[in-house]
């Protein structure tokens, strides 16, 4: 199979999930699935490669080796891609969190969630993947709390105002 040809033709949600199928037959084809999100040289198969690994990520966390997190992290912090962001954030909230604190996401993540010109679905993702890594530590969960009620009327779109909401739930 010719995973980087699938990944040029895939035109929508029912042939990826053939892909998921095909792949929880053959195991073996992931870490080619993987190597067509930075090794390929047409974005768009990229970003569906990515696609395809966010959903891996969300039904096979445990195929995801500490390098293909890393990857995934550098694409977190680096990429200016919204629909890249967003999808990198999503897998980082699917798979187990490192023990210590990443402060240099947790930055980047504070930055996308208090952008205005970042989208609501990014500024969301990075809001619950901000809470996930804060959530054991008292002072950084203190500090998002803080964050969180000063952006209470910075942000009008549902998506922030839902993702609030549901947080603060916790809080109580």
């Amino acid at each position: 199979m010719n995973i980087a040809e699938v990944f040029r033709r895939l035109p929508g949600r029912y042939q990826l999930e053939e892909l998921l199928l095909f792949l929880s037959l053959h195991p073996e084809y992931w870490p080619e699935v993987f190597g067509q999100v930075a090794g390929n040289d047409d974005p768009k198969a990229a970003f569906r490669a990515l696609w395809a690994c966010e959903k891996v990520s969300q039904r096979w966390p445990g195929w995801w080796t500490g390098e293909q997190r890393e990857q995934i992290r550098q694409l977190v912090l680096h990429s200016t891609h919204t629909g890249m962001l967003r999808l990198g954030i999503s897998i980082l909230n699917s798979l187990p969190l490192a023990a210590e604190p990443d402060v240099e996401l947790i930055n980047r993540l504070y930055d996308l969630m208090m952008q205005a010109s970042t989208p609501p679905g990014v500024q969301a993702q990075a809001m619950r993947l901000l809470y996930a890594l804060v959530k054991d530590n008292n002072d950084l969960l203190y500090e998002f709390w803080l964050v969180l009620d000063e952006a209470a009327d910075d942000f009008d779109s549902p998506a922030f105002r839902a993702a609030r909401k549901n947080l603060l739930k916790r809080k109580r």
